[in-house]
């Protein structure tokens, strides 16, 4: 992500709205990216900085800042936009791929599911990619949610096996397959960086 902002020419900033730190007003702002946490929306949708993040959300979207969703960021916006996430069965860890409507922005693959939830769409979300369990990408508007992660480097998807000691998953298997995909997984999310970005960019003065 980093390397198609700035290719762009812009300097990104990061607010961290669990620590509570102020956000900007999203009409400042050209369009925004949501990340995830560590712990799932599916678990948290009482916390504060998850009413803090909707209220926000909300005004983006009234204001019309495009935002794009990553992860459980993606759960966030897909509850801001009147949709909703339920538990999946089961957790999600490892390497996917998703049929598309939009391959030449989001690729078949290989995308990083890490995540323990399904998502339930806005009534006005186009599905722009699912899998097997449900919606992996989606459109409301000018918004985009992503709920597999193409933000992850190889460290990123180390340090989250080594988090998950005690859950049954088969973390070396995940790690050679990180290896392998690493390359391929570095094109498709440029693509979808520079897609989401160019887009924002183009229709808002």
């Amino acid at each position: 992500m980093l390397d198609a902002l700035a290719a762009r020419g812009f300097t990104p900033a990061t607010v961290r709205v669990d620590r509570d730190e102020p956000l900007p007003d999203p009409a400042s702002l050209k369009f925004a990216v949501l990340l995830g946490t560590a712990n799932s929306v599916v678990y948290n949708r009482a916390s504060r900085w998850q009413h803090t993040a909707l209220e926000w959300l909300a005004a983006a979207d009234r204001a019309g800042t495009p935002v794009l969703g990553l992860g459980s960021g993606a759960h966030t916006l897909a509850i801001a936009l009147g949709g909703g996430v339920e538990p999946a069965p089961r957790p999600r860890r490892g390497w996917i791929r998703v049929q598309t409507a939009v391959p030449d922005m989001i690729a078949r693959g290989p995308w990083l599911a890490w995540n323990e939830g399904v998502i339930r769409l806005p009534e006005a979300a186009s599905v722009l990619a699912q899998d097997r369990v449900g919606p992996q990408a989606f459109r409301v508007g000018r918004h985009l949610g992503v709920q597999f992660h193409p933000e992850v480097k190889p460290e990123t998807v180390a340090g989250w096996v080594g988090f998950r000691r005690g859950e049954p998953l088969d973390g070396q298997a995940v790690l050679e397959a990180t290896s392998r995909e690493r390359v391929a997984a570095a094109a498709a999310a440029s693509r979808l960086f520079s897609a989401f970005i160019d887009s924002a960019v183009r229709r808002r003065p």
